[in-house]
């Protein structure tokens, strides 16, 4: 699994260059101190003070931090004396919501370029990633209910959100085919916190070409980079995003650098090609290795079994719900080409999803049957809602729109000089029939269905309907009512 490492500075972020002094009184200024603050929680100590010094007569209190380090119950004595950043093998959490605001008041905008220094789990969730499956991590960093709540909800705080505030905003896409201006588009998820929030999934669709992947691709890197003046009213906040897209043309693959939490999951290698199948297969026995530490055997276990038939899924998990990969070589095979792709993309994002995550799927319906299809979309919905996440695709097809409410489908097209246009569903999609969205989506065609040209010659050619009828008819299976209406239209015209 690629991750990131402290000693290769995310492209968003400076080096913090305030000295931290542990357990020393500053003698240069400005400085941070951090003094042991005597403390045993069950075993770890690891709670420290932490003061930002003006000058040697001028300090603010910034409050409680706990800082741990890695194969390490006692953080105490296991620090440098002084230092402008921590090691990979250190994280630490504020425990409360007070400490974080302190540090922003008085930063300004270099309050995250020390919480980076700090490895601080709370801004930073891949740090976080790296430490979860730490037992001193959860036990003693997150001991407290004010550390929990500083832990989830400082980013939403430091960004001026609140954890409860629906998501809305809209994104101005730049369209390679028309760059004389932005073309907003307008993504209403709700509060993503709700149980009962029906706006987990939105749908872009319309025709090849009207830049669909383009938008996904320029949304990941938008929120992944901190781009603020692509958002209005303001950025989003999202603890990480996923990019999934099992398509040779996408550009998730290049979202790189920023010290936001990212993954992403397709068949693209950063450095040029495509991934083997041995590649995807270590990815996957990486992912796996996830679910494990995560404790997402379970989900893991139940999502497969809504994708594939008992016969197929029970052999692949032991009697702990933990996926074997060995079966699943041995028997792959027996997967449908659709199949392998889905249960790859549910295994990297139950490995890698964590609250309040931003998923983007490009064309998640390619090699999928239309049963695959809907229970993929319940799937992910399953998944949206257990991890309080919410996802976008981008799709061509109209059986995921009719599992999707109308306000939660944006159709994609272009005006006749050429330029982007979106719209909203004329029609209820939610189980709508399926030719009605459509005709909705994609619009009249200026050919005309091979159908009709067929019903047209039947026709032409016949005295009556039920000459027609006789020829269409097959097995004493009845026409459709459309169908029959079409040519009493066509008899009609005669």
């Amino acid at each position: 699994m690629e991750g990131k490492h402290h000693d290769v500075l995310p492209t968003d972020l400076n080096p913090n260059t305030i000295c931290i002094f542990v357990d020393e009184e500053p003698n240069v200024f400005p400085a941070f101190q951090l003094t042991e603050d005597r403390w045993d929680d069950f075993g770890y100590k690891t709670r420290y003070q932490l003061y930002y010094y003006e000058a040697a007569d001028q300090y603010y209190t910034i409050g409680r931090v706990r800082i741990l380090k890695r194969d390490e119950t006692v953080t105490y004595g296991h620090l440098p004396s002084r230092v402008t950043a921590f090691g990979n093998d250190i994280c630490s959490v504020g425990q409360s919501l007070a400490y974080y605001e302190r540090l922003k008041t008085l930063l300004g905008a270099r309050y995250k370029d020390f919480l980076n220094a700090m490895r601080d789990a709370a801004v930073f969730s891949q740090i976080c990633d790296a430490f979860c499956e730490n037992y001193g991590f959860k036990n003693s960093l997150l001991r407290y209910p004010e550390a929990e709540e500083a832990h989830q909800y400082a980013v939403y705080k430091l960004a001026g959100y609140s954890i409860n505030e629906p998501i809305s905003f809209i994104f101005k896409a730049k369209m390679p085919y028309y760059e004389e201006e932005y073309l907003n588009i307008k993504f209403d998820m709700g509060n993503i916190q709700d149980e009962d929030n029906l706006n987990r999934i939105i749908a872009l669709i319309g025709n090849n070409g009207v830049g669909k992947t383009t938008v996904l691709s320029q949304l990941a890197e938008c929120i992944v980079q901190g781009v603020d003046d692509r958002f209005a009213p303001k950025r989003p906040v999202f603890k990480k995003v996923i990019s999934a897209s099992y398509s040779i043309f996408d550009k998730f693959f290049s979202v790189t650098g920023s010290s936001f939490n990212y993954t992403y999951c397709g068949i693209q290698k950063r450095d040029g090609g495509l991934m083997s199948p041995e590649e995807v297969a270590r990815r996957r026995v990486d992912s796996i290795d996830l679910v494990k530490i995560h404790e997402r055997k379970r989900s893991l276990y139940l999502y497969m079994k809504m994708l594939l038939p008992e016969e197929l899924v029970d052999p692949l998990f032991d009697d702990s719900c933990t996926f074997k990969e060995d079966v699943y070589v041995a028997n792959h095979k027996k997967y449908s080409s659709g199949q392998s792709m889905l249960m790859n993309l549910i295994i990297e994002i139950v490995a890698n999803i964590r609250k309040n995550t931003l998923i983007l799927i490009d064309e998640p319906e390619v090699h999928l049957h239309p049963k695959g299809i809907t229970t993929f979309i319940t799937i992910l919905n399953k998944i949206c809602k257990e991890f309080t996440s919410c996802c976008i695709l981008a799709t061509h097809s109209a059986i995921i729109i009719q599992e999707l409410l109308s306000r939660n489908v944006v159709i994609m097209d272009r005006h006749e000089d050429g330029s982007p246009v979106v719209r909203l569903m004329r029609v209820e999609s939610l189980g709508e029939n399926l030719t009605t969205i459509t005709e909705d989506v994609f619009g009249r065609s200026e050919v005309s269905p091979y159908y009709k040209k067929m019903v047209r010659n039947l026709v032409d050619e016949k005295d009556s309907i039920e000459e027609v009828l006789q020829i269409i008819q097959n097995n004493e299976v009845p026409v459709s009512m459309p169908l029959y209406m079409l040519i009493d239209k066509y008899f009609s015209e005669k």
